[in-house]
């Protein structure tokens, strides 16, 4: 008697739903945004220019049909100003992209420390038709007081993709 296999439908549709426990979700790089994430102001930016993002500000790029929002910073392990450190450290900056026609899609990038000005070697994203540079985050830290993670803004340049 040969054993009774499962339908590879079956395989599929309970692969699919073990990846929709909050788990899996959690670590996913285009999970959409959460109900109460909102966004206080709207920029709009031009292709091939660079443009400033606080904290849970979107801009706008009209040639691309595309919004980017800048989600939160992240990992500011930055040597700060006057230290002595024996790493520059680097910080990371999360994006959310929501384009026209599909889902919003979540990506990090990240700069070295000792940065103090907009660092053209930044960080890249390469989606299917642009690219995503991150070229500054500001307010640099500070030996004497800390970074209030809300009044951090990030620099960005898009391009169209290679």
């Amino acid at each position: 008697m040969r054993p009774v296999m499962p339908n590879r439908w079956v395989l599929r549709g309970l692969l699919v739903a073990a990846c929709l426990l909050p788990a899996c979700r959690e670590f996913a790089v285009d999970a959409p945004p959460d109900p109460d994430d909102s966004v206080p102001g709207t920029v709009t930016a031009k292709l091939g220019v660079a443009f400033q993002l606080e904290v849970g500000e979107s801009a706008r790029i009209d040639e691309l049909d595309l919004a980017v929002r800048f989600v939160a910073t992240t990992d500011d392990s930055r040597c700060p100003r006057e230290s002595d450190c024996t790493v520059a450290g680097q910080v990371g900056a999360s994006f959310q992209v929501t384009r026209e026609d599909g889902l919003p899609v979540r990506f990090q990038l990240w700069i070295p420390g000792l940065v103090d000005a907009p660092y053209l070697r930044g960080d890249i994203f390469q989606s299917e038709k642009e690219r995503f540079r991150l070229l500054w985050v500001q307010p640099y830290p500070d030996s004497t007081a800390s970074v209030d993670p809300d009044s951090v803004r990030a620099t960005l340049r898009v391009d169209h993709g290679i």
